[in-house]
């Protein structure tokens, strides 16, 4: 079976990855921190959109409590919810979220400030209980 290339003009992805470690001043309830880290990622996803990008490849985090178990969210289309599994602990300490996202049409410096201005330590632990 033979090829033939008929477009050399394929957008290249933009690549964002982002760890952050969190302690909390006491015990806090992951429903709590899921429901941040999902809005979160929709927020971001939202913002992509407005600043121009026209597909997500993925945008996923992971909620790894430790012994306290793994929750894992996944963004792949705009105006979505964010589909989630896993299973943690009721409530943690300390915690460490990772962020993983691929999209198109949207600059890696445009990307990275739009990730990091919504998914940072201080919003994620505001207000914890």
């Amino acid at each position: 079976m033979k090829f033939k290339v008929i477009d050399h003009n394929i957008p290249t992805p933009s690549v964002y990855s982002l760890k952050i470690n969190l302690k909390f001043k006491s015990s806090i309830g992951t429903d709590i921190i899921r429901l941040k880290i999902e809005h979160v990622l929709e927020e971001i996803a939202d913002e992509l959109h407005k600043q121009g990008c026209k597909l997500i490849g993925h945008i996923k985090a992971q909620l790894d409590a430790g012994p306290g178990g793994n929750y894992f969210f996944s963004i792949t289309e705009f105006a979505t919810r964010t589909k989630t599994k896993g299973r943690t602990i009721s409530r943690i300490q300390t915690a460490i979220i990772k962020i993983n996202v691929i999209v198109y049409h949207v600059s890696n410096e445009k990307l990275k400030r739009i990730v990091e201005n919504y998914f940072n330590e201080e919003r994620i632990n505001s207000n914890d209980n």
